[in-house]
């Protein structure tokens, strides 16, 4: 699996991009296309199903679109990434005794 496309190619200057995937499924054409646009300053837009294309040596591919986050945007992502976590720390967990392995 992987980005096999992106367009523009010379993306680094583009608030946009299509990324063409060629994962076997949309759920892990998602997961690749999200990785790419978080190493790369991009979020994927709010899409859960991608559009399947066929190119010409007939190779389906996945197509998603991507767009550069603003500053705004990564101190927002950044500020819910903590909340999550203090949210999840104050959680009560199960407490366990040591023999309870039997």
């Amino acid at each position: 699996m992987a980005i096999v496309k992106v367009d523009p190619e010379d993306w680094k200057t583009s608030n946009t991009v299509q990324l063409d995937s060629d994962a076997p499924s949309n759920r892990e054409a998602l997961l690749e296309i999200d990785e790419w646009a978080a190493e790369h300053g991009f979020a994927r837009v709010n899409e859960h199903w991608l559009r399947r294309i066929i190119t010409q040596d007939r190779c389906w591919l996945f197509r998603g679109v991507c767009y550069r986050l603003t500053p705004e945007e990564q101190t927002s992502a950044q500020a819910a990434g903590r909340a999550a976590a203090d949210a999840r720390g104050k959680m009560p967990t199960a407490s366990r005794r040591v023999d309870d392995d039997r």
